[in-house]
């Protein structure tokens, strides 16, 4: 009988949570500008990503996933807001 040897333990793979949060943060800096409505899309875009792979245990940056989430959104509506804006002041 022999012993089998213990699964190998994996690094959690963070990158989508963290790359979101930079880029919801860099949205909602921008969100006054157009860009920002790039940048936030991407941002939820992969905050979800992010948070699919905590879903399925691959990572552990649940907060920083669905805090790129939400910044993103908000980024999002501040962008279209002032978008709004923008377009009433030529009209």
């Amino acid at each position: 009988m022999t012993a089998q040897a213990p699964p190998a333990r994996t690094r959690p793979e963070n990158t989508l949570g963290y790359a979101a949060l930079g880029l919801g943060i860099l949205a909602l800096i921008a969100s006054v500008l157009l860009v920002g409505l790039l940048f936030g899309s991407l941002a939820v875009t992969l905050g979800l990503a992010g948070l699919d792979r905590v879903a399925d245990d691959e990572a552990t940056n649940r907060k920083s996933a669905l805090a790129a989430v939400v910044l993103g959104i908000v980024a999002i509506v501040i962008s279209l807001v002032a978008l709004g804006f923008r377009i009433w002041l030529v009209v």
